[in-house]
């Protein structure tokens, strides 16, 4: 209690800043789309960009999911896997073009296995055969910059952030686990990869 209480005014320090920083610019433009930056009671690197404020609430629940996960790690005789500190989260704002609660990917089909299959079906949402995928998801680990997009209601609801944080992991700890789970074609890559928790 004590820590969820800590957590929660720490958000409040963390607002109350920002808020002061961008009244101190004085007549300069603000910005188009503000970040707001956080941490997890347990440091997972957390980016607001959906327009919203970090609560104890959303922290917490990062904490607890991506903690499932490496307790299944542990069960499975895993080591030297990155922790909670090592993860960085982008909680974006969901697509008008998906429902509650993804986000739009697009992806080259030069990047996803079996893009084919996909590239102008009723699940492209761009409707189009053009080599790009459109697709709504529940979240999103991204190599490139190695951070995980998800919406707010994807972290709340369900286990859409646990799941993106068994993929983040393999990417770390088991390269070739990670490439054969990462698009989730066939039995072997659907969630949750590792297993559940015995």
């Amino acid at each position: 209690m004590k820590i969820e209480a800590f957590t929660d005014w720490l958000l409040i320090i963390v607002i109350a800043l920002m808020v002061w920083s961008l009244s101190a610019c004085g007549d300069s433009k603000p910005p188009t789309s503000v970040s707001i930056h956080a941490q997890s009671p347990q440091g997972i690197s957390v980016r607001i960009e959906d327009g919203t404020t970090p609560d104890g609430a959303l922290l917490r629940k990062l904490d607890a999911d991506a903690q499932r996960v490496f307790d299944r790690l542990t069960q499975l005789g895993k080591a030297g896997f990155p922790t909670h500190r090592g993860i960085t989260v982008r909680v974006v704002a969901r697509s008008g073009k998906c429902e509650e609660p993804a986000l739009l990917i697009e992806e080259s089909c030069e990047r996803v296995a079996n893009c084919g299959v996909y590239d102008g079906s009723m699940y492209d949402k761009d409707g189009e055969v053009n080599g790009r995928l459109s697709l709504c998801a529940a979240g999103r680990f991204i190599e490139s910059t190695d951070d995980i997009l998800i919406t707010r209601d994807g972290v709340m609801t369900g286990d859409a952030f646990r799941n993106e944080v068994e993929h983040w992991t393999l990417y770390h700890l088991d390269r070739a686990w990670y490439l054969r789970t990462r698009d989730h074609f066939g039995d072997s890559s659907a969630h949750p990869i590792l297993g559940e928790l015995e």
